[in-house]
């Protein structure tokens, strides 16, 4: 790892059928965070005094046990059961999955508590892991990349920034102007070796058109799409026509 690599924890969050609509979007629905739902959980057992101690008084067991009552009838009033199934399904799908990542490189006995360490106790996907921290929690399988070694990676990570435009901003309105629609193609993510390269691209057509007032009616000759109205919000869609990884032929990086 050099100067500036980073970490992350695994923080997953889901999206089915069943998971609430989203108040600013009706028609998108919420994507729910595994840990967030864990939170949730341990919030209601600390911060509201539940416990399960065959020691407290019966009064305060009735109390804890009303208090879960109203707990689990708030969760699933506002997410579907289902929803929740399907936080938990993934919960134990992705300790399943790092734990087999991690059996190629590590030692049965760390493999547990690296897998709880990455999947509950950073408590936030923001947390970023700088390598300092990343020894410990790994050991020598860290190493930090040495001065020249340092320098190269920098070097490689300032081309990509370049390939990908990563530092210049795209607004769909400079990009199309007064054009009804443009091709476009975005490139998502880079694989590449010595001697072979795959990037995951995305085609299709980004779409231009006037956000019309709910209280203004428009009539137009059948089948002739709506203008671009001046002084009226745009809005804009894609038409993806293609989406995968393709094999990248170009001699050098990607070329947008």
């Amino acid at each position: 790892m050099t100067r500036i690599g980073e970490l992350s924890p695994i923080d997953p969050t889901t999206g089915n059928q069943f998971n609430p609509s989203d108040p600013s979007n009706p028609m998108q629905k919420l994507g729910i965070s595994v840990e967030d739902v864990n939170a949730y959980e341990m919030y209601f057992h600390q911060a509201l005094g539940h416990t399960d101690n065959s020691e407290v008084s019966r009064e305060t067991k009735e109390k804890n046990s009303q208090n879960l009552i109203n707990f689990l009838d708030v969760l699933v009033k506002n997410i579907h059961p289902l929803s929740l199934g399907n936080v938990h399904r993934v919960h134990l799908q992705i300790r399943l999955l790092a734990k087999m990542l991690l059996a190629n490189h590590t030692d049965q006995e760390s493999i547990p508590k690296i897998v709880d360490k990455l999947t509950s106790r950073y408590y936030s996907h923001l947390h970023m892991i700088g390598r300092d921290e990343a020894k410990e929690l790994l050991g020598e399988k860290i190493e930090c990349a040495k001065y020249e070694l340092d320098q190269k990676l920098d070097t490689l990570l300032r081309r990509y920034e370049d390939d990908f435009a990563l530092r210049r901003p795209f607004f769909a309105s400079s990009f199309m102007e007064n054009n009804r629609y443009k091709d476009v193609t975005f490139i998502g993510a880079l694989v590449e070796s010595k001697e072979w390269g795959y990037k995951y691209q995305t085609k299709g057509k980004l779409n231009q058109f006037s956000d019309i007032p709910n209280n203004v009616q428009i009539q137009l000759p059948t089948g002739q799409p709506m203008p671009i109205i001046e002084g009226l919000p745009r809005r804009y869609r894609i038409d993806v026509a293609f989406e995968g990884w393709v094999r990248n032929k170009k001699p050098e990086g990607v070329t947008l």
